[in-house]
């Protein structure tokens, strides 16, 4: 299994992050929250998870 995760900057004060997890080819989990900075502190405004099972079995 492989955790891939990336910050990407939007504007001065926001920023998104994602990550997947992958296992072999097949990517298993995928969260993308949305951060803001308020005061110095970043804080999470907007949380989507979406856990994807794979009941696809290739041969």
């Amino acid at each position: 299994m492989k955790i891939v995760e990336y910050v990407t900057p939007l504007g001065t004060d926001g920023r998104r992050r994602t990550r997947h997890i992958r296992e072999q080819k097949s990517i298993i989990g995928f969260v993308v929250q949305y951060e803001m900075e308020i005061k110095n502190k970043w804080y999470q405004l907007l949380d989507t998870t979406v856990l994807m099972v794979l009941l696809i079995k290739t041969n």
